[in-house]
Formats: C-alpha cells, sequence, structure tokens
C-alpha cells in the first residue's frame, strides 16, 4: 500500500497541477454560459483551473473567462478569501452550476441491477441539468427538476433555500461539464444521456439537437491505466468529433476521497430510487436518482479541504513558473508547503478517518430515517422504511404532476425489493 508520502508526492502534484493550467489556458477557447460540475471530485480540478487562470491574465480570452466566471453561493465557504467567484450569477456571463450526479451505490443487487441504476440516475440528472436550459418561470414545470427542488431538497432535506436558489438561477443557452474519468463508466454514462435526449428529437426552449449536448472537459486519472478500451472508444470518438478534450493525469488525488479531499459530502436515498422504479411518467418508467451534495462542515473536512486546496494552488504556482518563469522561488515554497502537507495528513489520518454520516452534514430530514451507511467511495446511503419511503413517492407524484405531465404508479411490483437497513 502506497504510504501518504508517495500518494501526495511531487510528482502526483506536479501533473495534478499540470492539468488545471492545461484546462485554463484551453477552456477559453470553447463556448458555454454555463460550467456544470457533476462530480466532487471535479470541484477542486475546477478551482485549480480557475486559480491557474489568473497566470493568462495578459490574454484577452483568458481574462475575459476569468473576470466573468461566478459559482453559487452553496459553495463559497470553500473558496479562497477574498475570491470573487461568488455573489455574482445573476450579473455573470458565465456560470458554475453543480448538481450531483454522484452515483456509487451499494444496494445489495446483482452486478447488472446496479450498473442499471447507475446508469438510470445519471439520465436522471443529465435530464435535470436540460431543465436549467428552460426559462426559470418555465423551469418549475420539469417533472425532472421539480422531483429535485420540491421532493429532494424542500421535503426530504428541508432545504429550501437551496432549492429557491435552483429555481432562479440564470437560464444556460450552451453547456460544457467537467468531469472525472477512471474506468469511463460514468462519463459514457452521462454523455450518452445526453446523446439519446438530443437522437430522440427533443426541443428545450428552442434547442434541440446538438444544441443539447454540452462541450466536455475530462479528466483521466492514472494517464489512463484504468480506462477500460469500450468506454475510451466512445470518449476519444468524443474528442474526434471536437466535443471532448481529454486530460491525462498521473493520479487524481481528490477522486474518492470524501469531503476533507472533495469539499462536500454526497448523500443518496436507495430507497426512494428503489420505490420509483415502480413509477411512470406518461406511460415510461419516471427513475428518481435521489441523492444530493452538501458542503463540509467546519471541523474537520473543510479545513483539510483548506489545506489541500493551498497545497495545490502552490504547486499550480510552481509548475507554471518551471515551465514559464524559470524562477525557483515558487518550487521551493511548494516543496516546503507540501513536506507540511504531508506531516498533516499523517498524523490526521487523512485518507483513513472518514465517517460522514448524516449527522455530520444535515441538520435535520423531513422525514424519520431508519438507517445509514458509507461507501468505500465515501457516499453516504441514508434509508427510509417502506411506510416512510411511500409518503416521499406519494410526495413525488403529487409534485411531478403538473403542467399535462402524469406521474402515476405502476401496478406490477414485481421488480419491487425493499432495502433494509444495515
Amino acid at each position: 500500500m502506497a504510504s501518504i508520502d508517495d500518494i501526495f508526492s511531487e510528482a502526483n502534484f506536479a501533473g495534478y497541477a499540470r492539468g488545471c493550467i492545461d484546462l485554463a489556458s484551453e477552456m477559453p477557447e470553447t463556448n458555454f454560459d454555463t460550467l456544470v460540475i457533476p462530480s466532487r471530485g471535479a470541484l477542486p480540478i475546477f478551482l485549480g483551473m480557475y486559480h491557474a487562470l489568473s497566470k493568462f491574465y495578459w490574454s484577452d480570452e483568458h481574462k475575459g473567462l476569468y473576470d466573468q466566471l461566478c459559482v453559487p453561493s452553496l459553495i463559497k465557504t470553500l473558496l479562497p478569501e477574498g475570491s470573487k467567484l461568488h455573489g455574482c450569477l445573476d450579473r455573470s456571463e458565465k456560470r458554475v452550476l453543480l448538481l450531483p450526479f454522484t452515483a456509487d451505490l451499494k444496494l445489495n443487487k446483482s452486478e447488472q441491477e446496479e450498473i442499471d441504476y447507475t446508469r438510470k440516475t445519471r439520465e436522471f440528472w443529465s435530464r435535470v441539468t436540460l431543465a436549467f436550459m428552460r426559462d426559470p418561470v418555465n423551469r418549475d414545470k420539469d417533472p425532472y427538476f421539480r422531483a429535485f427542488t420540491e421532493v429532494i431538497l424542500r421535503d426530504i432535506e428541508r432545504r429550501g433555500e437551496l432549492a429557491e436558489s435552483y429555481e432562479k438561477f440564470p437560464r444556460a443557452k450552451s453547456l460544457a461539464l467537467i468531469d472525472t474519468v477512471i474506468s469511463g463508466r460514468a462519463s459514457n454514462d452521462i454523455l450518452r444521456s445526453f446523446d439519446q435526449i438530443a437522437l430522440a428529437g427533443e426541443c428545450i426552449n428552442g434547442a434541440s439537437g446538438d444544441k443539447l449536448l454540452p462541450h466536455s472537459f475530462l479528466m483521466i486519472d492514472e494517464n489512463g491505466a484504468k480506462l477500460k478500451p469500450k468506454f475510451a472508444t466512445y470518449l476519444n470518438r468524443k474528442k474526434a468529433l471536437g466535443s471532448a478534450k481529454l486530460y491525462y493525469l498521473p493520479r487524481i488525488l481528490s477522486e474518492d476521497e470524501g469531503a476533507s479531499l472533495e469539499g462536500v459530502a454526497a448523500l443518496v436515498y436507495p430507497t426512494v430510487m428503489e420505490a420509483s422504479t415502480r413509477l411512470l411518467r406518461d406511460g415510461k418508467e419516471f427513475f428518481i436518482g435521489a441523492g444530493s451534495w452538501y458542503v463540509a462542515p467546519q471541523t474537520p473536512y473543510k479545513d483539510n479541504f483548506h489545506k489541500f486546496m493551498d497545497l495545490l494552488y502552490s504547486a499550480i504556482d510552481a509548475k507554471y513558473a518551471a515551465d514559464f518563469d524559470v524562477q525557483r522561488q515558487e518550487q521551493e515554497i511548494f516543496a516546503q508547503k507540501r513536506k507540511e502537507f504531508v506531516e498533516y495528513a499523517s498524523a490526521a489520518d487523512l485518507l483513513g478517518n472518514h465517517n460522514e454520516s448524516p449527522s455530520a452534514v444535515n441538520n435535520g430530514f423531513g422525514y424519520q430515517t431508519s438507517g445509514s451507511y458509507e461507501t468505500g467511495s465515501h457516499v453516504v446511503h441514508v434509508l427510509f422504511n417502506e411506510s416512510t419511503t411511500s409518503k416521499i413517492v406519494h410526495k413525488i407524484i403529487d409534485s411531478c404532476s403538473i403542467d399535462g405531465v402524469n406521474v402515476s404508479m405502476s401496478n406490477d411490483n414485481s421488480n419491487s425489493k425493499n432495502i433494509k437497513s444495515r
């Protein structure tokens, strides 16, 4: 097993920093107004990219992107002190949209069933994403969007203020996304979902076909060593078509390490997902990829995240200096900070000390929970008993049957097996 020093090596940080710099260098070439972050591991990469953008401030294109980008207030506590990235969504030309595509599920099902659930979860979030291409006044009529805001955020999690921020989020006209790639399954699922919606001829606020497809910036772990050929073929085809850029990193240090290195904790509701397989929307399955993100609590996760990001910013400074300025000072500063971080990470057992329980991030659910457990990737599964799950399902039916959309319960219970508390 690799040591803390090996994992957070100078070489790994230099590769991570290089990816952020390359992303900052090339992103202004792409036309978009809304940048989607669908995975927790992509958030530190985005923040690193933004830090690197300042290095190119002499370029009008890069200066424009740096000045125009804005993130939702949800993550303002994760930003560096003095950052101007938040508080400007309404007047900004380029906005960042965080959506919890998290689909790391552990459901006591067969391997194929779990693959199907993860695919359906990502398709659900792709449809929620496309709802942002509607004007805010019409967005609230989209059943997928309402399942997220009315049921998950307002009803289950009692986060009405966050729901309202999504309802008021400015309309997206052109999408891009940053995602991390390990095996390639997740990025294949997400991008294929957009493909299928576009090919089906759906029209959203006047946009259809290729206009519904996001441009993708994909950060690939271990220089592609874990990327499966069948998924690589699809991603390379996207690259050849000019709709994706691939960046190979030696190690995505933040990937699957929970709130300490990703800045946010992920919760999913498997009993709700299970029950939604019996829901029909106009005669077709209406699967709900029930889940959300919470900003890491102050101690220890947020403190750990800021220490990690401070080191990443220093690594970017050092890598840029080495590649462009040929100055040694930034590299010496980074080397000292890395040494201090490794000592801290080792003493705090940063990669082993995880307990991202619901109580650590949620102040109280709208329903009584019946248990929870955490996956190896630090995704917390929150369970409800059969009676409570039934109440939530009826809330979905009531909330999402609007403006001509009919959501109902199927009479076929053959695929319904309750997920028990562990």
